[in-house]
């Protein structure tokens, strides 16, 4: 609805409001309206007021909303090693506020996903390390924090872990063969 749709349709509420209000003061014998007109003013500007501080409100919680979602947004981004998307950025350029707000709660669920798919994919790891590291006596890999890690990192303990246990069935392969 547009400014001047907006005007229309309160201009044609309070034209029929004010001409009911004037037919029922005159049907009752109120001449002097003027108190009564005053306190309908009134009236229809705190009701104004209210509705503009509710709308005040929600503008706030939405740019307190964006702004906190924003945050997380830049710290998963950290985590996960990534750079800021260009395409995501321009996508907010032409967006309503809700539309902006919206984008950023969507992008966090997906990062958040993406950055629980590499802790677990870490756990699983890290598990499979463990149970190599106790079968040769030694520890095969690198130990990382609880920081997200990167593909990268990922692919190379993997590859590492990968490795070690082609060398554990191989030395058990040689092994039995002496038997």
């Amino acid at each position: 609805m547009t400014r001047s749709d907006l005007r229309k349709e309160l201009d044609s509420t309070t034209q029929n409001g004010l001409h009911e209000l004037v037919e029922l003061w005159r049907q009752i014998g109120i001449e002097n309206c003027t108190d009564r007109v005053q306190t309908v003013a009134q009236l229809i500007k705190a009701r104004f007021d209210d509705m503009i501080a509710e709308e005040k409100a929600n503008l706030n919680a939405i740019l307190d909303s964006i702004e906190k979602k924003t945050r997380e947004r830049m710290k998963i981004l950290k985590e996960l090693n990534l750079n800021e998307d260009s395409e995501f950025v321009t996508s907010m350029e032409e967006s309503t506020l809700i539309q902006v707000e919206y984008k950023i709660k969507t992008e966090v669920i997906r990062l958040r996903g993406l950055r629980d798919e590499r802790m677990q994919k870490l756990e699983d790891l890290k598990k499979k390390d463990v149970q190599l590291s106790t079968s040769l006596g030694i520890s095969l890999s690198w130990r990382q924090n609880d920081c997200v890690p990167s593909e990268d990192q990922l692919a190379d303990l993997e590859a590492r872990l990968a490795d070690a246990e082609v060398n554990i069935f191989s030395f058990f392969s040689i092994e039995l063969s002496y038997l």
